[in-house]
């Protein structure tokens, strides 16, 4: 561990700390004083302390249990002791946060569950009541508090989300408890009674009234943990004396820490409660979280995580919940019902539906309103391990889903009223002991009753939906090359179009490859067609950055860099893309110019042929997310040769 001293707005190194065996997870510094301390956890369970200034270890704990600290980020300390489950139920503590110069400070604490907790501080025993707040789909990285603590901003490990929660306290409530617990306080000059003495009448009533809620049971608990502590330092349970003459602060410590216990968890050792230790409330606190704001994507393990409504608001997936996001009143809301990862996802034509997949052993595929965000439906789970891919079908009463079982199990659903209240099961097949990169439904009546295409690594199946089964349809590659892996395709008027690794679209009229053109130059990761059957033209995204516009006859129109965006990101390469419509179908070919206003790339193209209501049709926006886990929302607008005017 390196320590810096700050002269003058230059960093100079001043010792260099060697102590622990084991990675540093967190550090804290003391507040000013004539001697700054630091305390740090490693990855081993240690809890030590040192002198910022030399970078000497104090062995002794003891010393330090009255200093101030100016944060407490450390998961593993006396305050913070309470946090840790009682038994080993697999939660483990992963970041920790406290405003300790707010007149009411809470705890903010992160599990492994993707768990956020608030409970009351100082939190010395395991039986503390918390508040609990499901908001990561991986374990919590880091919490911190805004200053004021008004806000509170959580970090996901390994969903790279960023939660923005409102932190808002009952202050009625905490008035009340502060006032209960006001009058109920004894006297200063009171001599405490020893423990296990009957308790006078004044005090037992006031007791009551601090630990209000409390179970009965909670008592013996603490008065069980107290023998615990005293055997562990050396006291027998049969020796009175030197029970009642124990601290009457050490019912904090809140932990059973018998040898064994220390042993596996070293830190316990380094924890000493300070010679005015406050009492342990344990009910939860008087404050609730919200969330607020939700920023970033994990976009590497979702598939096709960005889609427009019939609205124009932007859906995407974020950890285990799918954002939509309205650019006027720059405002978010959420569908929150998957509690797992979200793994794919897809919007219906109609842009009334959104079907979301999840990672888990029993993988479901949840079906919502794409404008409020309520659950319609929760499909029974077929898949196990994840659902890859999603598509519905162009009348978006049927839908298809992959899962990412060893024999890549195809699922066709369906909703008799198109309202999808009544989904259910119409089809169940393998496609493959090979990983299902894609799913897509064929809109062409001439494609021998072929009407779904799915396709992965190293192969592809067009399927025909007959009945209650499927039935698979080997591919005619032709002049393709059969051992491409195929990452992603859409049905583009009456043909499907598929992207490789090798930045190729396989052009398929039925089930024979018409021909391959070279799109990209890495892999072709995303398609999405626009407009019924497509007609309307589609996008592709590549792993090269570049996001490319054709016409519905594959014909190059124009290509957009993502390096160029304002805020570039630190790997382009596009995983999803979706096209949007303004009011309808593209009437005409377009031709493309790039322009950029306010920041944002436009596009402008001439006026359309109008039809009898005089309204132009034409593409409205085009979404893409990239590797780089940072947005890239560029709308695509329509002008007219004549006076400007853009779709709404």
């Amino acid at each position: 561990m390196y320590v810096y001293a700050v002269d003058g707005g230059a960093l100079r190194l001043q010792n260099m700390i060697t102590q622990h065996d084991a990675a540093i997870l967190r550090v804290d510094f003391s507040a000013p004083a004539n001697v700054t301390y630091l305390r740090s956890n490693c990855a081993a369970g240690e809890l030590c302390f040192f002198e910022a200034d030399t970078g000497m270890f104090i062995p002794a704990a003891s010393r330090l249990k009255d200093v101030k600290w100016h944060s407490l980020t450390c998961p593993l300390g006396w305050a913070v002791q309470g946090t840790h489950a009682a038994q080993n139920d697999g939660s483990r503590v992963t970041a920790v946060d406290c405003p300790l110069a707010s007149a009411r400070p809470s705890l903010a604490v992160g599990d492994n569950f993707g768990r956020v907790r608030l409970l009351r501080y100082p939190c010395t025993s395991a039986l503390a009541k918390s508040k609990a707040y499901r908001g990561h789909a991986a374990p919590v990285a880091a919490v911190r508090w805004t200053a004021g603590a008004s806000h509170l901003v959580t970090v996901g490990a390994r969903d790279r989300v960023i939660l923005q929660w409102e932190h808002v306290v009952d202050d009625i409530a905490e008035e009340e408890r502060a006032a209960r617990a006001a009058t109920a306080a004894p006297d200063a000059t009171d001599t405490p009674a020893p423990v296990g003495a009957p308790m006078p009448a004044g005090r037992a009533d006031a007791a009551a009234d601090v630990t209000a809620g409390a179970p009965m049971r909670t008592v013996d608990a603490l008065a069980a943990d107290i023998d615990t502590l005293a055997d562990t330092v050396g006291n027998d349970d049969e020796d009175d004396d030197d029970t009642e003459g124990s601290d009457d602060n050490s019912h904090n410590t809140g932990v059973d820490a018998d040898p064994a216990e220390a042993t596996s968890k070293p830190w316990l050792l380094a924890c000493v409660p300070p010679t005015r230790a406050p009492r342990a409330v344990l009910e939860p606190p008087d404050a609730t979280l919200a969330v607020r704001w939700i920023h970033g994507c994990q976009a590497e393990l979702s598939r096709g995580a960005v889609a427009y409504n019939g609205a124009g608001n932007i859906i995407y997936a974020c950890g285990h919940a799918c954002v939509i996001y309205a650019r006027a009143p720059h405002a978010q809301w959420y569908y929150a019902g998957h509690t797992r990862l979200v793994s794919a996802l897809a919007a219906s034509p109609c842009g009334r539906f959104v079907a979301s997949g999840d990672r888990a052993r029993r993988a479901r595929v949840h079906i919502w309103d794409a404008h409020a965000g309520a659950t319609v439906v929760t499909l029974p789970p077929r898949h196990r391990g994840a659902t890859w891919a999603i598509a519905f079908a162009p009348d978006s009463r049927r839908l298809a889903s992959v899962g990412a079982d060893n024999d890549g199990s195809l699922a066709v659903w369906r909703s008799l009223s198109g309202e999808w209240h009544d989904g259910d099961l119409l089809a169940l097949a393998a496609a493959g002991d090979r990983p299902v990169r894609f799913t897509c439904w064929m809109t062409a009546r001439d494609t021998g009753g072929l009407e779904l295409a799915t396709g992965g690594d190293g192969h592809a199946y067009f399927w025909r939906v007959a009945g209650g089964t499927l039935d698979a349809a080997e591919p005619l590659w032709g002049a393709a090359d059969p051992a491409q892996r195929l990452l992603c395709g859409a049905a583009v008027g009456d043909r499907v179009v598929t992207g490789t690794r090798g930045g190729h679209l396989y052009v398929w009229k039925d089930r024979c490859c018409a021909k391959a053109v070279r799109a990209h130059e890495r892999g072709l990761e995303a398609i999405h067609a626009a407009g019924p059957n497509g007609m309307a033209g589609f996008a592709t995204g590549g792993a090269d950055g570049f996001v490319k516009l054709w016409t519905a006859r594959c014909v190059h129109v124009r290509t957009y860099d993502l390096t160029e965006a304002p805020a570039p990101p630190l790997r382009p390469a596009i995983v999803a893309v979706h096209i949007g419509l303004a009011r309808g179908s593209v009437a005409y070919s377009p031709v493309y110019a790039r322009a950029r206003e306010n920041g944002k790339t436009k596009i402008r193209y001439p006026q359309a042929h109008s039809r009898t209501d005089g309204r132009r049709r034409g593409l409205r926006s085009c979404s893409g997310i990239g590797r780089g886990n940072a947005h890239r929302r560029g709308t695509l607008h329509w002008r007219g040769l004549g006076p400007r005017h853009e779709s709404g």
